[in-house]
Order: C-alpha cells, then sequence, then structure tokens
C-alpha cells in the first residue's frame, strides 16, 4: 500500500502555477511570483508565464528570472503575454501600430471595436491601425472615413451607393458595354450608308457611260 502511494504522489501533475522538473524528486514547487502556468503538470521553471494582467518585459533564460509590469491602459494582457505584438485592445480605443504600448481612447465606442488578445496575437504583424476601426473606419482613433464612404448627418460614416461594392462595379461594366454596342452600331451602320452610296454612285456612272456611248452612236 505505501508503494502504490508513492507512484500515485508521482504521478500527480503539478496544478496551475506550479511545476516540477522531470528529473528532480519531490513534490512541486511554486512559480516565481507574479507568474503562473498555462497548464496542469508543468515540468520546468520556463513554463511559468506572466499572469493575466501583466506582460513579460525582460527574461533571463540563464536565471529563469522574468520580469512582469502592469498592462498598459486600453489593453489587453492574458497570461502568457510576452509582448505588445500579443496584446489585444480593449473597446473603445486605438493604437497606431501593434508594436505600440500606448492606447489613445476613441471618441466613439461603436467606431473603435476593439480586439481580442488571441486574435490579436495570430495577426501576422497583431492589431494596429486600421485593423481596429470598424468598418467604414480609418484614421488615428477611427475618426475618419474610408475612401468610398461618406459623413451623414448623424456623424457616422456609410458606404456611397456610388460605389456599392460589385453591384457598382457590375453596373460599370454593364454600362461600358452599352456604350462600346452602340459605338460599334454606329460604325456598322455608317459604313452601311458609304456602301449604299459608293454603289449607287458607281451605278450611275455606270448607267451615264452607257448613256454617251448610246449618244454617240446615234451621231454617227
Amino acid at each position: 500500500p505505501a508503494r502504490s502511494h508513492s507512484l500515485s504522489r508521482t504521478r500527480t501533475p503539478c496544478p496551475l502555477g506550479e511545476f516540477k522538473e522531470s528529473a528532480e524528486s519531490g513534490g512541486c514547487s511554486a512559480c516565481p511570483s507574479l507568474t503562473t502556468t498555462l497548464d496542469d503538470g508543468a515540468s520546468s521553471r520556463r513554463a511559468c508565464v506572466c499572469e493575466a494582467g501583466l506582460y513579460l518585459v525582460v527574461t533571463s533564460w540563464a536565471d529563469l528570472d522574468v520580469a512582469c509590469e502592469p498592462c498598459p491602459a486600453g489593453l489587453l494582457c492574458p497570461a502568457g503575454t510576452r509582448g505588445p505584438t500579443q496584446m489585444g485592445v480593449q473597446a473603445g480605443y486605438w493604437r497606431m501600430s501593434a508594436q505600440s504600448q500606448t492606447a489613445y481612447e476613441c471618441e466613439d465606442v461603436s467606431k473603435c471595436p476593439g480586439y481580442p488578445a488571441p486574435a490579436a496575437a495570430a495577426l501576422p504583424g497583431g492589431a494596429g491601425g486600421d485593423t481596429l476601426c470598424a468598418p467604414g473606419y480609418t484614421g488615428p482613433r477611427c475618426a475618419s472615413c474610408r475612401l468610398g464612404w461618406g459623413r451623414g448627418s448623424d456623424g457616422t460614416c456609410g458606404i456611397c451607393p456610388a460605389t456599392d461594392g460589385a453591384a457598382a462595379f457590375e453596373a460599370s461594366r454593364a454600362a461600358q458595354r452599352r456604350e462600346d454596342i452602340a459605338i460599334l452600331c454606329g460604325a456598322a451602320v455608317g459604313l452601311f450608308i458609304a456602301v449604299g452610296v459608293a454603289g449607287r454612285a458607281v451605278s450611275l456612272a455606270g448607267r451615264k457611260g452607257a448613256f454617251s456611248e448610246d449618244k454617240a452612236d446615234d451621231l454617227v
């Protein structure tokens, strides 16, 4: 029974916030202050990351030391955040680029819907700039309307009817086709008239020549 109990304790994974080096004997060790683990069963101190609301600014893997700082205002730092590109952005805030640790408050929350941290970390360059703006908005704090959008009387940006995406493009192509057909038809009619006139001229010239020959015969 004692041996079975010992084996059972050995195989029990460490809980969140603790780790156990695989080569070590004994129980689990707690992660350093302000750090935790992302999953149960951590087998190395390297698995200790900054807690939620903090982000990693300095690390020395030689000494296995980590330094965690509070997440900047307006940004989101889930547990394990290692830098600004992994930070999300709270609704109502905007930042210039994914490398920036400074977030600016937007005048209208609806223009700046925010960006969750997991999705921001999955972006190639992180979340910043127009990525943080609602559809139709652009620029600092998402205060301007995108190209093809106009500002209404209520101050919001709406898509312009003339630039209604694929519909407008197809309408433009259809208008161009109609214009091309009209030009081709006009050219065909002009050619038909020209051929007709030329043919009549030839016919008249032939008749005139025949008439002259008849007159000449009469005189002879």
